[in-house]
């Protein structure tokens, strides 16, 4: 797995450098007790973009036990930021995944939230 070089602008604030990981989310976990974003609230009108920086191979278990004791967010390595819009700028495309679907996407991309638009309806 080879870090990548990007940018990414949100509405008062520009990060640029070489980055692991980085991750989009609304919720806290990835999925199965994997907790990537432990502060996210999926109704607040934010995203959170975890950027996980390049970081000593040798702590690769360290940083994996960390996701799974809710504690990534602790790490140097680690930056979370809360946004509404995000635009993420690099060169020709990178490879990712939508809820577990792979895909890739093709740079720049734009990410903007609309709070409120998903209706739910729940019995109980």
């Amino acid at each position: 797995y080879a870090p990548f070089e990007i940018s990414i602008m949100t509405g008062d604030r520009t990060i640029s450098g070489r980055f692991f990981d980085i991750s989009i989310a609304n919720s806290t976990q990835w999925g199965y007790g994997a907790h990537i974003s432990p502060f996210s609230k999926p109704d607040d009108g934010k995203l959170e973009i975890c950027l996980l920086r390049t970081f000593p191979k040798i702590l690769a278990p360290l940083l994996l036990a960390r996701l799974f004791l809710k504690n990534i967010h602790q790490s140097r390595y680690m930056e979370i930021i809360p946004a509404g819009i995000i635009n993420i700028e690099g060169k020709g495309s990178c490879t990712g995944h939508l809820d577990g679907e792979p895909v890739e996407f093709t740079l720049p991309v734009k990410i903007t939230v609309f709070p409120g638009s998903l209706k739910v309806i729940a019995r109980a």
